[in-house]
């Protein structure tokens, strides 16, 4: 027997109605405006709205899927959402496409909320930004401006300790605008940055080849208006000790002003990444119970403010200085790493490379990149806390340390290196949850020693 179309569908539009009122009713009694104009966008937090109206188990993210899970569940890392109230959808500004659960974590609302948490640690007071409509135009605009002080093809990047490039700076600006036309460039910049605009210049190069200060035209070039904009996001990666700012005042009106994402392998920035230079190779070592040395250094005795370096070194570590420190690490159990001018130094990275427990010595604070990845297979302490920390390394059974380098080893290629670095550089900006780099506040300052801001317009 047939039944009229609208017997069928009058009940179901009525429960639905219902549905809607009360969800809407709850919201109103937030204090949330829900604007009236048609499929208008509502902006809440997840956390306060779950704390006073407990509707986790209603507010879904998928209504289509047969696998469709609680929003707080599938997302339990975002801390802003764009919702329309309409359908049981989560939608960005601009894109009429359901958020479902499996497409969720790469959806542009998704991605940005990301991006707003972590750059939220520096700046408190950030507003809500969208992914700009003209974004290729916007990123061609800005390298255009810039384009000489792009990285062409016959850069030559800076040499230092002993080592001529190409540094990660480089790889990143190679790296990623290879990934750029790949996707067919601009139908797919959010396909590779996520929703980041990039900035790729070589700042380390520049900054060192004209006497470590950015040069004028440089800095009136990133200082002429429009060509960044203050609802925007962007991201570049900086080596220098110094960071992004390289003790320059106009770019430190520049990163207050704009939302810039610094990926610091120097030591000043919002996500910490590897210091590398040359490759080492895993090193021919010893069981641990046959080693030498508990502990060894084998590096400069200067380049770290405050004599920290001295200082370790007098506490009576065994420290060697020579050509042939490979061999002194291979006899070593654990290897003294301490920071340089900036928060780091390479040793870290050439430690992990050569299969071998880091220990970072810091002053301020620790730089290491995946930072719960290096919990298991590093240490890091200040001068003054070294010999708690030697005694408790000392108790350390030779099986676990076997254990540890054998995990170092495995993770080489993935983490410690150029590549590696740029593919967890790719997952951070598409979706964090799935890369080991993790963001932070940003540092008050470089903490290189000399931290004096300076006109680099004059």
């Amino acid at each position: 027997m047939s039944v009229p179309r609208q017997a069928f569908f009058l009940p179901l539009l009525f429960s639905l109605s219902l549905t809607f009122l009360n969800f809407q009713e709850q919201i109103k009694r937030s204090g949330i405006t829900i604007p009236s104009e048609s499929r208008a966008l509502a902006y809440f937090s997840i956390e306060e709205f779950d704390h006073h109206h407990h509707l986790e188990d209603d507010v879904i993210v998928n209504t289509n899927n047969k696998d469709s899970k609680k929003f707080h569940v599938a997302q339990p890392f975002l801390t802003k959402a764009e919702a329309i109230i309409s359908s049981g959808t989560i939608l960005n500004k601009n894109d009429t496409t359901p958020l479902t659960a499996a497409a969720g974590a790469n959806h542009p609302s998704m991605m940005m909320a990301r991006a707003l948490e972590c750059l939220r640690q520096t700046k408190p007071d950030l507003p809500d930004l969208f992914y700009p409509d003209d974004a290729y135009e916007h990123y061609q605009e800005i390298h255009t401006k810039l384009d000489s002080w792009t990285q062409k093809s016959n850069h030559k990047p800076h040499k230092g300790s002993g080592y001529r490039g190409p540094w990660i700076e480089n790889h990143w600006i190679t790296y990623f605008q290879k990934e750029l036309v790949s996707k067919n460039n601009s139908s797919s910049l959010s396909d590779v940055f996520g929703p980041y605009i990039p900035i790729f210049v070589p700042w380390t190069d520049i900054w060192v080849g004209n006497r470590f200060r950015y040069p004028k035209d440089l800095t009136l070039a990133m200082s002429m208006d429009g060509l960044l904009r203050d609802d925007v996001m962007y991201i570049t990666v900086s080596q220098n000790d110094d960071g992004f700012i390289g003790r320059c005042s106009e770019f430190h009106d520049i990163q207050r002003k704009y939302h810039i994402t610094v990926l610091s392998a120097g030591g000043y920035g919002h996500v910490p990444i590897p210091l590398l230079k040359q490759p080492e190779l895993p090193t021919k070592k010893t069981p641990p119970g046959e080693r030498k040395h508990l502990i060894s250094y084998v590096g400069s005795n200067g380049n770290a403010p405050e004599y920290m370096r001295q200082k370790m070194i007098a506490q009576g570590q065994h420290y060697y200085k020579g050509d042939q420190w490979r061999d002194v690490m291979g006899q070593s159990k654990f290897q003294l790493c301490p920071r340089g001018f900036g928060r780091t130094s390479y040793h870290v990275q050439e430690t992990l490379q050569m299969g071998l427990i880091p220990v970072q010595v810091y002053l301020d604070q620790a730089w290491l990149p995946y930072g719960k990845v290096m919990e298991n297979i590093s240490f890091s302490t200040t001068v003054d806390e070294l010999p708690a920390l030697v005694n408790k390394l000392a108790e350390i059974p030779d099986s676990e340390i076997s254990n540890m380098e054998r995990e170092i080893e495995q993770m080489r290629i993935d983490y410690f290196s150029f590549e590696g670095a740029m593919k967890n550089i790719g997952k951070f900006m598409l979706n964090p949850i799935t890369s080991e780099l993790l963001c932070q506040v940003l540092p008050n300052n470089a903490y290189t020693g000399d931290t004096r801001m300076r006109s680099c317009a004059r």
